[in-house]
């Protein structure tokens, strides 16, 4: 009974850890898209205060785009690395259970 409820405990443990990680992983990807869109927000319809809605609202289009355009290279390559490296952790985690499992 002991080694049953051992077993789930560790069972629990890995799984809230993978949410964990993945949430922090979304969290830092929404964080800078949220802090782009804020920005963007902010100073459109600052310049735009005089000028109407929708020229607010075409010059957070763009901004929004150029900013998308300018990061995206950078930022691209960085995101498939942590999540590359995230599943590649997982699969060891994951192989290293069966390994102990199995012997």
């Amino acid at each position: 009974m002991p080694s049953t409820l051992n077993n789930l405990l560790i069972a629990l443990g890995r799984l809230i850890g993978q949410i964990t990680i993945l949430a922090l992983a979304a969290a830092l990807f929404i964080a800078p898209v949220t802090a782009i869109l804020m920005a963007s927000f902010y100073i459109s319809f600052t310049l735009a205060h005089g000028a109407g809605e929708f020229l607010g609202f075409v010059i957070f289009c763009v901004l929004v785009g150029l900013s998308g355009w300018y990061v995206a290279p950078h930022v691209q390559p960085q995101i498939s690395n942590a999540f590359s490296a995230l599943l590649r952790s997982e699969q060891e985690e994951i192989s290293a259970s069966l390994a102990q499992e199995l012997s």
